[in-house]
Formats: structure tokens, C-alpha cells, sequence
């Protein structure tokens, strides 16, 4: 019987032992969970940042689309501007040319 008692308590010693190192296990795996829940909570956010920068790019794009599209209208209105002054400048111009030649005429008249 003593036999028997000495066996028991070896294997009571021995599911001990395999007890604590299945308890050491399991924190080993819920601290690699926690890890694990930790780096997805950060993915999350930068995933969250990623979109928001994404967003804010594109806002950005259409912004530069308008203001090109504002630029271009302002640069054809200025280019005619510019196609009538130089018209205009011309008429005065040979208007200018015109009366001067008419007092260089009417000079040797007198």
C-alpha cells in the first residue's frame, strides 16, 4: 500500500507540475492575445488616419481641379481683354497716324 501511496503522490506531483505549466501556457496565449488586440486596435487607427489622409487628398485634388478651372476662365477673360485693348490701341494708333499726317498737310497749306 505504501508502494501505491508513493505512486499516487508521484502522480499527483507530476499532473502538478503539467498543471502549472498548462496555467504558464495559457498566460503566454492570453498575453499574445493582448498583444494581438493591441496591435489591431493601433491598425485600426492608422487605418482610420489612412482614410481620413485619403479623404482629405482628394478634397485636395478636386480643390486643385476648380482653382485650375478658375485660373483658365480668368486667363481666356484677360486674353480677350488684352485681343480688345490691342485692337483698340491700334485704332488709336492709326488714328493718331492719320491726324498727324492731316497737320503735317494742313502745315504747308498755310
Amino acid at each position: 500500500q505504501m508502494q501505491n501511496l508513493d505512486n499516487y503522490k508521484a502522480q499527483v506531483i507530476e499532473l502538478g507540475i503539467k498543471l502549472q505549466k498548462k496555467e504558464k501556457d495559457f498566460a503566454d496565449l492570453r498575453d499574445k492575445y493582448e498583444k494581438v488586440g493591441l496591435e489591431r486596435v493601433m491598425l485600426g487607427k492608422q487605418v482610420l488616419k489612412f482614410k481620413q489622409v485619403e479623404t482629405e487628398r482628394a478634397k485636395l485634388r478636386e480643390s486643385i481641379a476648380n482653382n485650375e478651372d478658375k485660373v483658365d476662365s480668368e486667363s481666356a477673360k484677360v486674353k480677350e481683354e488684352f485681343q480688345s485693348l490691342l485692337k483698340e490701341h491700334e485704332m488709336l494708333e492709326s488714328q493718331h497716324t492719320a491726324m498727324a499726317e492731316e497737320l503735317k498737310a494742313n502745315q504747308f497749306k498755310v
